[in-house]
């Protein structure tokens, strides 16, 4: 088992939010890791800005929650490889949707590419430990 180091982000409401680093596609990316979500997604500005259109492929899935502003549908990312800490992780799917509103909300706290949502987090079998702020798997 390996683990990489979590970014801890102190909110000024009291909460926290913890981040990985990862490589999208050969692309470095900024990821909220997110127990919450069922799906991993990736915002469209980091597809704009890493060029990574090509990709993109039309899709009806359903997005509900942290990664919409509202119920909406997202498009699908078509990855090769999705890396942290160097490893590769199996079976990697994102779906590309609006993060603007997230990024909004933490000016100048760096911004989110994306979130490592509980279906890569299952694949990677992950352990979160937040006294050592680790992300095993």
């Amino acid at each position: 088992m390996s683990s990489v180091k979590l970014e801890k982000l102190s909110l000024s409401t009291g909460g926290v939010h913890f981040f990985v680093e990862a490589e999208i596609n050969g692309r470095p990316a900024r990821l909220l890791v997110d127990t919450g979500a069922s799906h991993s997604v990736v915002g469209n500005y980091w597809i704009i800005s890493t060029g990574q259109f090509n990709g993109v492929t039309a899709s009806n899935a359903p997005v509900i929650g942290l990664a919409s502003t509202e119920n909406s549908t997202a498009r699908r990312l078509k990855i090769s490889s999705i890396l942290i800490d160097g490893r590769k992780i199996p079976k990697a799917s994102l779906f590309v949707v609006d993060l603007s509103h997230l990024n909004e909300q933490y000016p100048g706290r760096g911004e989110i590419d994306g979130l490592l949502g509980s279906d890569l987090l299952s694949v990677m079998r992950a352990e979160i430990d937040l006294r050592a702020l680790r992300l095993k798997f």
